[in-house]
């Protein structure tokens, strides 16, 4: 999921320390890294998540024009294929961890959306 943004003119550095919060508070692990013109964000979930993939938000470009990416790895799927070539010999297990990850996933993605959607307007005109 990549989001842009334009004329927003909002401080990158808030929005990243945003992101930051917003998955402490659902109880991820997430680690802030800075170059030139981007943040990353590298999120690890907790077992209770269910989430097999390592997550990563990238926020890239000026204040004025920026783009908000997050990103995961491809283990669930993994775990599908994997469970689904060995059905017949108890691999089941592994497909319906894949799937149940995947559908994790998909609510985090949602959600995040949402919330960086409202935070980009709440901190628009502050760099």
């Amino acid at each position: 999921m990549e989001t842009k943004w334009k004329d927003m003119h909002v401080d990158l550095a808030k929005l990243s320390a945003s992101v930051q919060e917003y998955f402490a508070k659902k109880d991820f692990t997430a680690d802030v890294s800075k170059s030139d013109e981007e943040f990353r964000i590298l999120v690890k979930p907790k077992t209770h998540h269910k989430i097999l993939e390592r997550i990563q938000v990238t926020i890239n470009g000026n204040p004025n024009s920026f783009s908000v990416k997050l990103s995961a790895t491809t283990r669930s799927r993994s775990f599908i294929i994997f469970g689904t070539l060995t059905t017949l010999l108890g691999g089941g297990l592994f497909s319906s961890k894949g799937l149940k990850s995947d559908e994790s996933l998909e609510k985090v993605e949602k959600d995040f959306r949402m919330f960086v959607a409202e935070k980009v307007w709440e901190l628009r005109n502050a760099a």
